[in-house]
């Protein structure tokens, strides 16, 4: 059970009111799926807890790959942000002033008048 006491363990944008809710949440879901048995139990069909109904094989397909995808993806990403020119992105960035304090090549002064 979560110990919303230890401040150690809180997000910073988590209340104890949030953390008691989120926790009587999983309780609640927890107690449904040993009454109700666990929704894969039928091997490949997957059953959902309130209806009984058993999903399309197009639904259980997308769950079972979706991790699978999603770590294809992110390794894709990784991978392109890494190959990326760094060059060219921190062009901007290693220039002395940046552009949009510069004026062609000098550090553009401001026009600020004192009312």
């Amino acid at each position: 059970m979560l110990d919303s006491t230890t401040s150690g363990t809180a997000h910073h944008d988590e209340a104890s009111a949030l953390q008691t809710k989120f926790c009587t949440d999983v309780l609640a879901f927890v107690e449904v799926a040993e009454q109700l048995g666990n929704p894969f139990n039928s091997g490949t069909e997957l059953v959902a807890l309130h209806t009984q109904e058993v999903m399309e094989k197009e639904v259980v397909t997308s769950l079972t790959q979706v991790q699978d995808l999603g770590k294809d993806l992110h390794a894709q990403y990784v991978s392109h942000t890494i190959d990326a020119d760094l060059e060219e992105f921190f062009r901007y960035e290693n220039q002395r002033e940046p552009t949009s304090l510069s004026n062609q090549g000098s550090l553009r002064s401001g026009n600020n008048q004192i009312f």
